[in-house]
Protein backbone atom coordinates (compact mmCIF):
# COMPACT_ATOMS: atom_id res chain seq x y z
CA UNK A 1 0.00 0.00 0.00
CA UNK A 2 2.61 2.04 0.69
CA UNK A 3 4.19 2.28 -2.81
CA UNK A 4 1.30 3.82 -4.04
CA UNK A 5 2.44 6.98 -2.05
CA UNK A 6 6.02 6.76 -4.06
CA UNK A 7 3.75 7.18 -7.20
CA UNK A 8 1.81 10.34 -5.67
CA UNK A 9 4.66 11.83 -4.19
CA UNK A 10 5.68 11.58 -7.76
CA UNK A 11 2.74 12.69 -9.12
CA UNK A 12 2.55 15.88 -7.31
CA UNK A 13 6.28 16.74 -8.33
CA UNK A 14 5.52 16.59 -11.39
CA UNK A 15 1.94 18.88 -10.55
CA UNK A 16 4.24 21.50 -8.98
CA UNK A 17 5.95 21.80 -11.92
CA UNK A 18 3.14 21.89 -14.71
CA UNK A 19 1.37 24.80 -12.21
CA UNK A 20 4.89 26.66 -12.53
CA UNK A 21 5.14 26.52 -16.23
CA UNK A 22 1.35 27.39 -16.44
CA UNK A 23 1.73 30.59 -14.47
CA UNK A 24 4.03 32.05 -17.60
CA UNK A 25 4.65 29.65 -19.78
CA UNK A 26 8.25 29.99 -19.48
CA UNK A 27 10.16 28.53 -16.31
CA UNK A 28 12.95 31.13 -14.96
CA UNK A 29 15.92 30.24 -12.95
CA UNK A 30 14.59 30.52 -9.60
CA UNK A 31 11.48 28.43 -10.36
CA UNK A 32 13.77 25.98 -11.49
CA UNK A 33 15.74 25.56 -8.70
CA UNK A 34 12.44 25.79 -6.36
CA UNK A 35 10.93 23.08 -8.67
CA UNK A 36 14.24 20.43 -8.69
CA UNK A 37 14.13 21.14 -5.16
CA UNK A 38 10.88 19.94 -4.16
CA UNK A 39 11.48 17.11 -7.39
CA UNK A 40 14.77 16.41 -5.43
CA UNK A 41 13.05 16.38 -1.80
CA UNK A 42 10.16 13.80 -3.02
CA UNK A 43 12.79 11.20 -4.48
CA UNK A 44 14.38 11.50 -1.33
CA UNK A 45 11.40 11.10 0.76
CA UNK A 46 10.67 8.12 -1.50
CA UNK A 47 14.37 6.15 -1.85
CA UNK A 48 13.75 6.60 2.38
CA UNK A 49 10.47 4.64 2.25
CA UNK A 50 11.91 2.17 -0.05
CA UNK A 51 15.26 1.54 1.81
CA UNK A 52 12.48 0.93 4.91
CA UNK A 53 10.54 -1.22 3.44
CA UNK A 54 13.13 -3.35 2.44
CA UNK A 55 14.10 -4.42 5.77
CA UNK A 56 11.30 -4.24 8.21
CA UNK A 57 9.07 -7.42 8.00
CA UNK A 58 5.80 -5.51 7.78
CA UNK A 59 5.27 -4.76 11.04
CA UNK A 60 5.78 -1.29 10.85
CA UNK A 61 9.14 -1.26 12.39
CA UNK A 62 12.68 -2.56 11.82
CA UNK A 63 13.95 -4.62 14.73
CA UNK A 64 17.68 -5.27 15.76
CA UNK A 65 17.72 -8.71 13.67
CA UNK A 66 16.53 -7.50 10.90
CA UNK A 67 19.14 -4.67 11.27
CA UNK A 68 21.96 -7.09 11.35
CA UNK A 69 20.37 -8.86 8.43
CA UNK A 70 20.78 -5.96 6.06
CA UNK A 71 23.99 -4.18 7.45
CA UNK A 72 25.27 -7.50 8.87
CA UNK A 73 28.28 -7.31 6.44
CA UNK A 74 29.47 -3.86 8.89
CA UNK A 75 31.22 -4.46 11.85
CA UNK A 76 27.92 -5.19 14.94
CA UNK A 77 29.71 -1.47 16.48
CA UNK A 78 28.45 0.59 13.29
CA UNK A 79 25.06 -1.26 12.97
CA UNK A 80 24.37 -1.27 16.26
CA UNK A 81 25.68 2.69 16.72
CA UNK A 82 22.63 3.38 13.22
CA UNK A 83 20.04 0.93 15.79
CA UNK A 84 20.90 3.67 18.70
CA UNK A 85 20.88 6.64 16.29
CA UNK A 86 17.94 5.84 14.70
CA UNK A 87 15.68 4.81 17.99
CA UNK A 88 15.00 8.41 19.12
CA UNK A 89 11.59 8.43 21.02
CA UNK A 90 10.74 5.12 22.75
CA UNK A 91 14.33 3.79 22.76
CA UNK A 92 12.84 0.29 22.69
CA UNK A 93 15.32 -1.50 20.43
CA UNK A 94 13.39 -1.06 17.21
CA UNK A 95 13.63 1.76 14.59
CA UNK A 96 9.86 3.58 13.11
CA UNK A 97 9.48 4.75 9.85
CA UNK A 98 9.25 7.99 11.27
CA UNK A 99 12.45 7.61 13.03
CA UNK A 100 14.18 6.02 10.39
CA UNK A 101 12.99 9.06 8.05
CA UNK A 102 13.82 11.63 10.70
CA UNK A 103 17.31 10.32 11.12
CA UNK A 104 18.43 9.87 7.44
CA UNK A 105 16.98 13.47 6.33
CA UNK A 106 19.32 15.22 9.42
CA UNK A 107 22.34 13.64 8.24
Amino acid sequence: MQNLDIFKGQKQAEEKVNQIQMLSKLIDYPEFIVGAMRVAKLHLECLILQSFQSIYNGDGFISKEELKEAMGFLEPEIWEQFLNDCDLKQKDGKISEDEFSKFLTTL
